[in-house]
């Protein structure tokens, strides 16, 4: 299989969790929210997206939980449409299950 379509398989793998994660509550959208999860302990995992500044990054990274992992993933308009959302760059799951399935594969998407 080549290096663009196992990436691109991983990619859809991720999105179907995070609409999945959406469908049974565990999506949390949002600078604040995510922020406010994390220091509660509720969040395994953030979300930003490719196009978020780096200032608002290095922001996020500084006022989350330490356990709480950030990964880079998307862009707000196609993750947008997949969530159903407007105008939301930043992305938190609750549940571990889902939280340790997409960072399983963002793993293998980022080495593909």
């Amino acid at each position: 299989m080549s290096r663009n379509r196992y990436r691109e398989e991983h990619g859809k793998k991720i999105l179907s969790y995070i609409r999945l994660a959406r469908k049974s509550g565990s999506l949390i959208a949002g600078f604040d929210a995510c922020v406010s999860e994390s220091r509660k302990g509720n969040l395994k995992l953030i979300i930003a997206c490719e196009d978020l500044s780096e200032g608002s990054k290095r922001n996020l990274e500084n006022k989350c939980n330490e356990l709480t992992k950030i990964i880079v993933f998307g862009q707000s308009s196609d993750l947008n449409k997949e969530t159903g959302l407007s105008n939301k760059k930043i992305l938190g799951i609750g549940n571990d299950n889902l939280a340790d399935a997409i960072m399983k594969n963002h793993e293998m998407y980022m080495k593909s």
